[in-house]
Formats: structure tokens, sequence, C-alpha cells
């Protein structure tokens, strides 16, 4: 029997958060769910999980630690820690912000093509393309 697959959250919103794992359940209630929200946990998480994560889901705006305000660069930092530390665990940007908006940070930050999901009001919309993101890391269809 093979384990099953699991996701990292790192999403300070808990609503968000709360709306990203009912869509992922929907679709398979097998995938493990962990969520931190904060930069310093999400990069404790991974160290010490270097390579049992399919994927991490992460928002760019994340305060550093539990008493911090919100960086909006904060998923940055997690990218570069997975560069810094070999890691390779496959992510994508889920974001309140403009999808391309995203992605050009990232181009200019030295993080190009990278995978982001717009998160907006109708969960048809966004719900489609996390599912399609989970899809090419999960192998699922």
């Amino acid at each position: 029997m093979s384990n099953p697959k699991s996701i990292l959250i790192s999403e300070d919103n808990f609503y968000k958060y709360q709306s990203l794992a009912e869509i992922i359940k929907r679709f398979d209630p097998s995938i493990v769910l962990i969520h931190v929200s904060n930069i310093e946990d999400t990069v404790k998480e991974l160290a010490s999980n270097k390579y049992s994560y399919d994927l991490l889901i992460q928002d760019m705006q994340l305060p550093s630690d539990s008493e911090s305000c919100v960086d909006i660069r904060g998923g940055l930092n997690i990218l570069q820690y997975l560069e810094d530390s070999q890691n390779s665990t496959p992510f994508t940007f889920f974001s309140s912000h403009n999808a391309e908006y995203i992605v050009d940070i990232c181009d200019q930050a030295g993080f190009p093509n990278v995978d982001t999901v717009e998160f907006g009001g109708d969960s048809e919309f966004w719900g489609n393309d996390i599912l399609e993101v989970i899809k090419k890391y999960l192998g699922r269809s």
C-alpha cells in the first residue's frame, strides 16, 4: 500500500485555508493536509520533512512568525529557503493578488515559471485552477 499524498499549506488567512482545504478534500479525502501560517513555521516544517511533501501551496504575503506583521513578499523567503536547502518540494502560489503580479515579482527575484493560482470570490474558478495544479504534482486525474 502506498503512502497517502501530502500537501503543506502555508497560509495565514484561516478563511482562505479552510476554502482551499474544502476543495482539496472534496477532490480526494485521502490527501493529508498540514497547515502552517508564517514563514518560520513553514521553514521548520519543510526542514523536518524535507522529502515528504508532494506539494507546497504557498501564500505570497506571510508574517515572519506568529508575532510579526505580514511581509508582502514573504512567500519569496520560502522559495529562497527551498533553493538554498536544495529542497525539491514542488510549490504553487495561492494568493489574493493578481496572478500576473505574483509571476512578475517572482521573475524579478530570480524565480521564473512559478505556478500561481489567484484566490477570489467564486471557488468555481479558482477551485478548478488549484485542482489542476494538484493533479499536475500528485498525478491524479
